[in-house]
């Protein structure tokens, strides 16, 4: 095994970024069960103006990634039941196509939270018949536009739009507390079983696997150690469980708090433990601590699919990043086989039902006036760490860190390669 050095990636992981979901970047938007919904992303997108795909295509080059996860619009695809767009399949094969052109691997996802609106009208998740038709979609894509395509996410995060859907009822279909959320549960993991068989039967290689939020949770005291332990379960372990996949997709983006524990002096007084925009901690040894516990339940191996921040300011990311990538660096010194890391996102997009710019997760910023696109001082980090496949703490201090930032990373890289807690 590669012997490695703290911060040191192996030749062959693989460091990337996700562009977003079709519903939050395309525009032109076919109807979905989101097309009623207040708060709804910009229609000016990738799909009527391409000149921002070839933008974002070209800015996802020059950061130097090596792979770049892209979804594709069950609804654009079958804009009604068992009639197929053509155009739509053209275009979403020429996109996987000149990704592959410029040596960089894209990661398909093939369901990010929306459904056609009339599998939603018959039911969606809650209708024993989507498995079927999943089925269905997830061959068809395999067959006419991820043919070559490495790796293929079936379905993205099901715990959160089953929770938000059937539970909350804050998503579509906007039931909250419903006995459907355990039928919708059941649904998804027959519809993720049928996917990942009809894709192997059409290519035998293609790698197929499920994203999904990975949970910490830091309790205060033994109870809380307890409820954490079976909430990690239910929501980190149980779906990765019941569903066949070859990889291990992993969105993580902060610490769920119990109880907010007492936080341990750190070395410099005017460190504060950083928070994003939405007021969330950043504390990377639960991410690594997360991982372990993820891997020695499920002996599979991990791609992170989702990691990010919303700064609008970028006034942490560059530390969020460095920090994390620390983590999954000593995760793969620990033996855990992490394939590769994709950052969420390369540009501002619209956030899940929230108003427009409120979350800026991007490496990117985009006026959603104009659709402008200016790299944030983040990029060029995350650049230098691309091209050098590298997390050096010191040698980035001087353009994108401050000395404060400096010390405290570095003393959390020791605790992280010491085992101890960040």
């Amino acid at each position: 095994m590669e012997q490695l050095k703290p911060g040191v990636f192996p030749s062959e992981f693989k460091l990337g970024v996700n562009f977003g979901s079709p519903y939050q970047i395309e525009g032109l938007h076919p109807p979905t069960d989101y097309t009623t919904v207040v708060n709804r992303p910009p229609e000016h997108g990738w799909w009527n103006d391409p000149t921002l795909q070839e933008t974002d295509f070209g800015l996802a080059k020059d950061l130097g990634v090596r792979t770049a996860r892209i979804g594709i619009e069950w609804a654009r695809l079958y804009p009604e039941a068992g009639k197929v767009d053509r155009k739509a399949v053209t275009r979403y094969a020429e996109m996987v196509g000149e990704l592959d052109t410029v040596g960089i691997d894209p990661i398909i996802t093939l369901h990010h939270f929306t459904l056609p609106e009339y599998i939603a009208s018959a039911g969606g998740w809650a209708n024993p018949r989507i498995a079927s038709w999943f089925k269905e979609y997830a061959q068809f894509v395999a067959q006419e536009i991820a043919h070559e395509a490495p790796s293929i996410v079936t379905i993205n995060e099901p715990s959160v739009f089953l929770l938000n859907g059937y539970g909350k009822g804050y998503w579509p279909p906007h039931k909250r507390l419903s006995p459907q959320f355990f039928l919708a549960y059941a649904n998804v993991v027959r519809a993720q079983t049928a996917a990942y068989r009809a894709i192997k039967d059409v290519n035998p290689l293609a790698r197929v696997g499920v994203s999904e939020v990975l949970r910490s949770f830091a309790p205060a005291n033994a109870v809380e150690r307890s409820e954490a332990t079976v909430r990690g379960f239910l929501f980190n372990e149980l779906l990765y469980e019941l569903t066949l996949k070859d990889f291990l997709g992993v969105n993580y983006f902060n610490v769920y708090t119990l109880k907010l524990s007492k936080l341990q002096k750190k070395p410099s007084a005017q460190i504060a433990r950083p928070q994003d925009d939405r007021g969330s901690l950043i504390n990377p040894q639960h991410f690594l601590t997360a991982l372990e516990n993820l891997y020695r339940a499920i002996k599979k191996p991990i791609i992170v699919t989702e990691n990010g921040v919303a700064d609008a300011q970028d006034r942490v990311r560059g530390f969020y990043l460095v920090f994390h990538l620390l983590a999954v660096a000593e995760a793969i010194k620990r033996g855990i086989p992490i394939e590769g890391y994709n950052y969420w996102s390369l540009t501002d997009t619209y956030e899940w039902m929230e108003k427009l710019g409120t979350s800026r997760f991007g490496l990117v910023s985009v006026d959603f006036e104009t659709m402008q696109r200016i790299p944030r001082k983040s990029y060029y980090l995350y650049q230098r760490i691309c091209r050098e496949k590298i997390v050096d703490v010191d040698s980035l201090t001087s353009e994108f860190l401050t000395e404060q930032e400096r010390e405290y990373l570095n003393y959390c890289a020791s605790l992280l390669s010491q085992g101890g807690k960040a």
